[in-house]
């Protein structure tokens, strides 16, 4: 499997579970000392320590980037449009933007991994 679709398997794998887990549950959320910690966050995490693992775990990596980058693209929208609770996040525009969001990760998908190769 090339690396450019193992990173977008695993990218939209995740924002399937996601949006899924959400719609099923919309009422959990994690919070750390009262404050709201959205998904985006926990995939910036994820993808920046993707990112660093690179050069010694490849294809670990790539998943670890996946992940983070399918948690980054689902709230994206979401959080630029001044984040809020699950009604918001349920939104069509939250939604549409998220699908958008996927088809140009998955457009530049290759590229995405070319940059982390070099």
């Amino acid at each position: 499997m090339k690396k450019g679709d193992l990173f977008y398997i695993f990218s939209f794998i995740t924002f399937l579970f996601v949006r899924i887990y959400l719609f099923l549950f919309q009422n959990k959320h994690i919070y750390i000392r009262g404050i709201l910690i959205h998904h985006f966050y926990i995939g910036l995490i994820l993808f920046l320590t993707g990112i660093f693992l690179f050069k010694f775990y490849q294809t670990f990596s790539l998943v670890i980037f996946g992940v983070g980058a399918g948690l980054i693209v689902d709230e994206l929208v979401f959080i630029l449009l001044g984040g809020g609770l699950t009604p918001q996040y349920l939104s069509p525009i939250s939604f549409n933007g998220a699908i958008v969001c996927m088809i140009l990760l998955f457009i530049f998908r290759k590229k995405v991994v070319s940059i982390l190769m070099e």
